[in-house]
């Protein structure tokens, strides 16, 4: 029923994951498609998905007693599931109460990105499109304080890691760190266009209509990516640094500071990347 979803856009997508519920998820689970909320996150949820992705669901309950009542009958289905060859994957469910608390902490920046780009497929009682609206991106402060994270820990890939490795001619870490250097970059540049940092698998893909407005920056990143020498690698990486600094300090994130003192900085907010 789902196996070429991927040739559909998201709306069209949404619409076949409806009729899959309404013809094999609620008449196999009596009840639940007047209780709990089905969204689909990952790739699809993104608009990131191809051929060989799935459709990554999840059921949200309105109170922990609901979600008890539909456990097992939801382990039960998820075997049901996977054993239809359908390009599902049933992730856990979850209490919208216990998200919202997570989510009001903004630390756990993969869940941020999954609730705010899901893509909602039932919600009977609105209670996630209220949840997606209330945290649609981080609040100003947050997102002043991410990008500050962002660029100590760059400084700290740099100084602490790379040239480290670089002096103790450590070809294989050097590109390790390499490319850790690449991914905040990156996803500093998404951030400064206030949208979500990206999973790695996606990441390259996320950043491309960022070029025409960075080019200087691509040119570099592009240049870093294929580059096996590690001096020049060295070279490339201050350019990027300084690039990145430049815009911050332009934009009123950060004022020009040692390196030492980013080093030592412990922001409030972190971003995870991976």
């Amino acid at each position: 029923m789902l196996e070429r979803f991927y040739e559909q856009n998201r709306e069209e997508v949404a619409i076949l994951v409806k009729d899959f519920l309404t013809t094999d998820t609620y008449p196999s689970i009596p009840g639940l498609q007047d209780v709990a909320t089905v969204i689909a996150t990952g790739s699809v949820g993104s608009g990131n998905y191809d051929s060989y992705s799935d459709i990554d669901l999840k059921v949200i309950f309105p109170t922990p007693e609901a979600l008890n009542e539909y456990r097992v009958a939801l382990k039960e289905y998820k075997k049901h599931v996977r054993e239809s060859g359908e390009p599902i994957q049933l992730h856990a469910p979850g209490v919208i109460e216990d998200i919202h608390r997570s989510l009001s902490a903004w630390l756990d920046d993969d869940q941020s990105r999954e609730m705010a780009q899901a893509l909602v497929i039932d919600d009977p009682h609105q209670q996630f499109q209220k949840l997606m609206s209330d945290f649609r991106y981080y609040p100003e402060t947050v997102h002043r304080e991410k990008i500050r994270w962002m660029f100590a820990e760059l400084i700290l890939q740099i100084r602490e890691r790379f040239l480290v490795a670089q002096a103790r001619g450590d070809a294989y870490f050097c590109g390790v760190v390499r490319m850790n250097i690449i991914r905040i970059a990156l996803n500093t540049l998404l951030l400064l266009d206030k949208r979500w940092s990206s999973f790695d698998k996606h990441l390259y893909r996320d950043v491309q209509s960022l070029r025409a407005q960075q080019p200087d920056i691509f040119v570099s990143i592009d240049a870093l990516l294929a580059e096996n020498d590690i001096a020049r690698a060295a070279v490339l990486i201050t350019e990027i640094r300084n690039y990145i600094e430049d815009v911050l300090v332009r934009d009123g994130f950060i004022t020009k500071e040692s390196d030492q003192y980013w080093i030592d900085l412990r922001p409030e907010f972190q971003v995870k990347l991976g």
